[in-house]
């Protein structure tokens, strides 16, 4: 696949087993052979995991299919270091002055489609305060909890946990690409909003290299 040039629109998307979880159109911010910038504005609308009665859910054993919701802070960066299995988001609440800090996501290492990416969501987050000198675990008990009903096995429960302590790791000590102001990044204005394009269910699904997800 070939890479995107800055303000492009790629579609993100989340599945398990030939289920999707989440689709997001999101700008292509900067795509580098060690890295790639994805930016979600206020107002992004995108489709977010859901229960069988329709509404968002978080809970990876309520999930039944997806529902309409919409971006509601300011922004996001995801900033992913190439083969990482993690995003930091990068993120601000209600604008570029209010600067939210890190929000270190687990997930399956990007893989590229003629639209975007494919990934899924490992349940694990990280906050990190905007001074770095706070972290917060986010989701282990629903993490486990979904261990036990075979959602992940304990080896990637514990791949999943080391990866977070090792990208943690690499935000709280600027390790690159965390050395740099991210707080001072912005998009550039004459960037569109992006949007779920047409067909974006027709591209074939790039499989997931996690067993337990796979099979379950």
């Amino acid at each position: 696949m070939g890479r995107w040039p800055p303000g492009s629109t790629v579609v993100v998307r989340q599945h398990r087993h030939g289920r999707f979880r989440a689709v997001t159109p999101m700008v292509l911010a900067e795509d580098r052979p060690d890295r790639t910038l994805l930016y979600v504005p206020h107002g992004t609308r995108f489709l977010a995991p859901a229960d069988r009665s329709g509404r968002v859910t978080r809970a990876i054993r309520e999930e039944v299919g997806t529902t309409p919701d919409r971006w509601r802070d300011h922004a996001a960066l995801h900033v992913v270091p190439d083969g990482a299995a993690f995003a930091v988001m990068v993120r601000w609440r209600r604008s570029f002055d209010d600067f939210a800090g890190f929000y270190v996501n687990m997930q399956e290492p990007l893989r590229r489609t003629t639209i975007g990416f494919d990934s899924m969501d490992q349940t694990l987050d990280v906050l990190v305060d905007p001074d770095r000198l706070q972290v917060r675990i986010k989701d282990e008990d629903e993490l486990r909890d979904a261990a036990r009903h075979g959602f992940f096995s304990a080896a990637e429960v514990a791949e999943i946990l080391a990866a977070a302590r090792s990208a943690t790791r690499m935000v709280l000590d600027r390790v690159p690409p965390f050395d740099e102001p991210w707080h001072l990044w912005r998009p550039d204005p004459r960037w569109s909003a992006p949007t779920l394009p047409d067909g974006w269910g027709s591209e074939p699904l790039s499989p997931s290299p996690w067993r337990s997800i796979a099979s379950s």
